[in-house]
């Protein structure tokens, strides 16, 4: 609870926590325990993209300043990032280890280096943060591949932090939101999506 309280203090819209334990089945490559082999548990940790940055892209006439900068790289890099560094401050000061991750899409193409060691992943560790936000009891991914929570739909951005805290997990999140019923590929403006797919 102190966790969750200072962390919404802080600016966080969302906070939910996964044990590493219950994520020890995923490959190296995606696994926090690769990037902290000490690590209790992952915070995750979101802010909501407010809803005003939609509207000139919902009216066609603002595409690059409002929804761009608040609602996707200032939100994500400015705005969440401080959030993230808050809270890992507030960790530290609380004896317990940190270690703050954006919320990024596993990079493709070729691996970004070599295993320093055997047994160890290539140094391109990514967190899937769909995985471990819906660990966290925070949502689920939709059928449009977006992830979705019952307080803001799919408008929020995520950071995590893997902790050597002993603290209690949040259950996971069932899927309730998504019923697959392909809405959003008939509603996509630009055809984007294909609900057979």
């Amino acid at each position: 609870r102190e966790i969750k309280k200072a962390a919404r203090e802080l600016g966080a819209d969302l906070v939910g926590i996964a044990s590493t334990e219950s994520l020890r089945y995923l490959p190296a490559e995606e696994n926090p325990l690769s990037i902290f082999p000490q690590a209790k548990a992952v915070i995750v940790v979101g802010r909501k993209v407010l809803r005003g940055t939609l509207r000139g892209i919902e009216q066609g006439t603002d595409l690059d300043n409002s929804f761009p900068t608040f609602g996707f790289y200032e939100l994500e890099d400015n705005f969440l990032a401080k959030t993230a560094y808050d809270i890992t401050i507030w960790m530290e000061a609380h004896g317990f280890e940190a270690v703050p991750l954006f919320a990024y899409d596993s990079p493709s193409g070729q691996a970004i280096g070599v295993p320093v060691a055997p047994g160890k992943p290539a140094p391109n560790v990514i967190l899937k943060y769909r995985t471990l936000a819906q660990a966290a009891g925070l949502g689920e991914t939709g059928m449009n591949g977006l992830f979705l929570t019952p307080e803001f739909g799919p408008r929020q951005r995520f950071a995590m932090l893997l902790t050597d805290a002993d603290v209690e997990a949040d259950a996971p999140f069932e899927p309730r939101i998504c019923d697959d019923c392909g809405e959003c590929a008939i509603q996509c403006p630009l055809g984007a999506l294909d609900a057979d797919k």
